[in-house]
């Protein structure tokens, strides 16, 4: 009788509740309304886009927002769609029949349950406004050349690596984090960028270019 009467009760409670253990991403919506989640959701969205991804490359950084950057007018870099956040976590937990919810109480309350953030993401904008930040530090690379000469002379100038930043694999980070509603520094890769043409393979022409 007395588990009867405590499932009532949690079908009652719960119906319009989240249940318990829920969350998006890292924050927390457990036993709450989805009023009271809606405007949970909007202020942890608005203190983290205040504050902004710190992004970072070498010795140089820049925070990115929403809209840093961006002309008046255009559209934000990434965006949280707050409705269907909720519904997406919303409906995650319902079931059609009070035994199905009876068993995602119970379920959540063991497990709990984690959703994720709706995004939108621009990452076309987001990249060009990486590339005004950090496109100072990308060098091209400079291929070998040999220079012949009248006599039959040459010289030849090796090769110069430049640098080159993974801008995708930062953006990839950056969804992640929004996803999950998460803020943490996000370091952007710098590697060597090699040219096709190497001083070693000019060199394997040295006897062609001598016997001719």
């Amino acid at each position: 009788m007395l588990a009867v009467a405590a499932s009532w009760y949690g079908l009652n409670y719960f119906q319009d509740r989240f249940y318990p253990h829920t969350a998006i991403g890292e924050l927390n919506i457990s036993n709450l309304t989805r009023q009271q989640a809606n405007q949970l959701l909007s202020a942890r969205w608005n203190k983290l886009i205040d504050q902004g991804w710190t992004f970072q490359a070498g010795a140089k950084s820049a925070i990115i927002q929403p809209t840093t950057g961006s002309a008046d007018g255009a559209p934000p870099f990434f965006a949280l769609d707050e409705e269907a956040t909720i519904n997406q976590a919303w409906e995650n937990n319902r079931g059609n029949h009070w035994w199905q919810q009876l068993i995602k109480i119970i379920t959540s309350w063991l497990t709990g349950h984690r959703t994720q953030g709706v995004i939108n993401m621009n990452e076309n904008l987001l990249r060009q406004e990486l590339q005004n930040n950090f496109q100072t530090l990308v060098t091209s690379s400079q291929p070998a050349k040999i220079t012949i000469q009248k006599d039959g002379s040459y010289q030849i100038k090796p090769e110069l690596a430049g640098q080159a930043i993974d801008y995708q694999s930062g953006i990839t980070q950056l969804g992640r984090q929004l996803l999950n509603l998460q803020q943490q520094p996000l370091t952007l890769q710098i590697s060597d960028d090699q040219p096709l043409i190497k001083q070693s393979l000019i060199g394997d022409l040295q006897p062609v270019i001598t016997s001719t």
